[in-house]
């Protein structure tokens, strides 16, 4: 077993995957995916819960700070809700980085407060852990991403 420095390259590299199969639909790697209605809930479960990526969407979304426990994506009201997470109890805020949206504005609300971002290449925003909770991501007009499911 190698739990040395070779261990870098898979704990920088492991990530869950959602991929859409022509045949099966949602399929999960390194996660466990559930849909309903218009909602895609993901599970992480590739050990680190740190990266999650949709990849037909080239979606990426991955906790710099933090654990993420579930995604949910909701087709609906166009929103993501992360549900994040400290396991270590060692650090004092969640970074979240989102990369693959569209362009503009969107709502970030965790806990009983909200901010408003604007998206260009990137959305990286930090949510002091014990308010980390449940944290929806919401663009401000008509369209999140690119294309539908």
């Amino acid at each position: 077993m190698d739990n040395g420095i070779g261990m870098y390259g898979f704990f920088k590299a492991a990530k869950a995957y959602i991929v859409n199969d022509k045949s099966f639909g949602l399929i999960g790697c390194g996660c466990l995916v559930q849909t309903s209605n218009n909602k895609v809930t993901v599970f992480l479960r590739d050990g680190l819960k740190k990266r999650i990526m949709f990849m037909d969407k080239k979606l990426d979304i991955e906790a710099i700070k933090g654990e993420i426990q579930s995604v949910i994506f909701d087709r609906g009201n166009l929103t993501l809700e992360l549900k994040v997470t400290d396991s270590t109890q060692l650090v004092n805020s969640a970074e979240i980085s989102v990369k693959g949206l569209d362009q503009g504005d969107y709502q970030i609300s965790y806990c009983k407060s909200r901010q408003i971002l604007t998206y260009s290449g990137g959305l990286t925003f930090n949510v002091p852990i014990k308010e980390a909770g449940r944290i929806k991501i919401k663009k401000k007009v008509k369209s999140f991403l690119k294309g539908d499911w």
